[in-house]
């Protein structure tokens, strides 16, 4: 039956990818349950003013994954449809194998996944801190428990009856995607400690734009490449908030409910102040020189004092504007930062 069923969607599939004038191609090479694997093939297309996708097949791998054997399947694919002149682009993972196969071996334009890229941003986000290591890892212990077990699934819901609340499926994450590592953290089991629930609800808020980006680029239905550009400066607007937080006078590092976090932000803000100060030291200015004079008796200290002055570096200078900045008292919340900060003459570069 199935073998009949794939005849006749591929007997429709044909005509309409005859008709076109280009494809676009998205592959993934994944494992089975079974530990087998294979390599699918997408074709995206405008058919009918329409922006269509349709899996052109999915083929086993039963050699090894070099790109000469993921080129060969997908080249196979192609041929079969009849389409590899119409191929403009094909979007893959950013494994080094999947790249080889498409430009070394299909010698097509290679478009690494965005998704992907951006998934692979947040695990290295999430891997430098102990503690949200530590956190993902206990919700996948208590998900994979409730997976392993419809007893304990049928006692969770129950108590979720009990105490009027949603019913709140678990869901087991893998590697990647953030989307469903995110739901993890989001939708836990009640068996974490106040302090962690803390974190969770900080964390969140930041992994969120992160997994919005993914699902925005995961659609089919409208092109997503000319959306990653303004997404990504909508990511780095999120990152600048942050700073704000910072500079603003009512909240500093108190506007932030982790420590981590606060710092991260602090972080930001030095490194950008050691660059400004970087571009407004000359560096062709002339060395003082420590020369005696008859006029005063101070101009030799006041010689001293201008080589000490020669010799601050950036890096020290905005470590110290940084620290009067934090010493400052809060500003009152009800008042204006923008008040503040004009009136602010000892620090114009945090301005």
């Amino acid at each position: 039956m199935i073998p009949r069923l794939y005849e006749t969607c591929r007997n429709q599939l044909v005509p309409k990818l005859a008709a076109v004038e280009y494809v676009a191609l998205t592959t993934d090479v994944w494992t089975s349950d079974t530990n087998s694997s294979f390599v699918s093939i997408t074709g995206h297309y405008v058919y009918n003013n329409t922006l269509s996708s349709s899996v052109l097949e999915t083929k086993q791998l039963v050699e090894n994954h070099t790109g000469a054997n993921i080129a060969s399947a997908i080249a196979e694919v192609l041929e079969n449809y009849s389409i590899s002149s119409k191929v403009v682009t094909v979007v893959a993972d950013n494994a080094a194998n999947m790249k080889n196969a498409i430009e070394e071996h299909l010698k097509l334009p290679y478009q690494p996944c965005v998704a992907h890229t951006l998934n692979m941003v947040s695990e290295d986000a999430v891997s430098v801190s102990e503690t949200l290591k530590d956190i993902v890892k206990k919700c996948r212990s208590l998900v994979g428990h409730f997976k392993s077990s419809t007893i304990s699934t049928a006692k969770l819901q129950q108590a979720q009856d009990q105490l009027g609340l949603p019913q709140l499926k678990v869901k087991q994450d893998i590697k990647v995607p953030l989307a469903v590592a995110l739901a993890n953290i989001s939708n836990p089991p009640e068996a974490l400690l106040p302090s962690k629930w803390e974190t969770i609800e900080e964390c969140v808020p930041l992994l969120k734009p992160m997994e919005d980006m993914t699902t925005e680029l995961s659609r089919e239905l409208y092109p997503t490449l000319s959306m990653v550009i303004p997404m990504l400066r909508g990511l780095q607007y999120t990152i600048s908030s942050k700073k704000a937080c910072f500079l603003d006078p009512r909240f500093k590092k108190a506007g932030f409910g982790l420590e981590a976090n606060a710092k991260q932000a602090e972080d930001r803000v030095l490194s950008e102040l050691q660059s400004l100060l970087s571009k407004k030291k000359t560096s062709t200015a002339p060395t003082p020189r420590i020369t005696a004079s008859k006029s005063s008796i101070w101009d030799i200290f006041d010689a001293k004092i201008e080589l000490c002055k020669g010799t601050e570096t950036p890096s020290s200078s905005s470590m110290i504007l940084l620290r009067q900045y934090k010493e400052l008292s809060h500003l009152p919340r009800q008042q204006n930062p923008m008040e503040f900060w004009s009136l602010q003459s000892t620090l114009p570069e945090l301005a």
